[in-house]
């Protein structure tokens, strides 16, 4: 598995635990889960090639790249 493969596969797995967390801790609804899915696939697609943490280190800033996203 590449390098760029594992680091957003360790991102999506994060986003998993947190949207785990909103449904049985927060106890969200699944129009809200749904809902922060559907952002959080943003975040993904941003910051495919590195984890989360090091995102500082991006040049696109995450607002930079929002406006330039589309949900094709």
């Amino acid at each position: 598995m590449a390098e760029k493969e594992r680091k957003g596969r360790k991102n999506y797995f994060e986003v998993q635990r947190y949207l785990d967390y909103q449904k049985h801790v927060k106890q969200s609804s699944q129009a809200t889960l749904k809902r922060k899915w559907a952002h959080l696939q943003h975040l993904l697609e941003w910051a495919v090639a590195i984890r989360f943490y090091d995102t500082p280190k991006l040049e696109l800033t995450f607002q930079n790249y929002i406006l330039e996203a589309r949900n094709d």
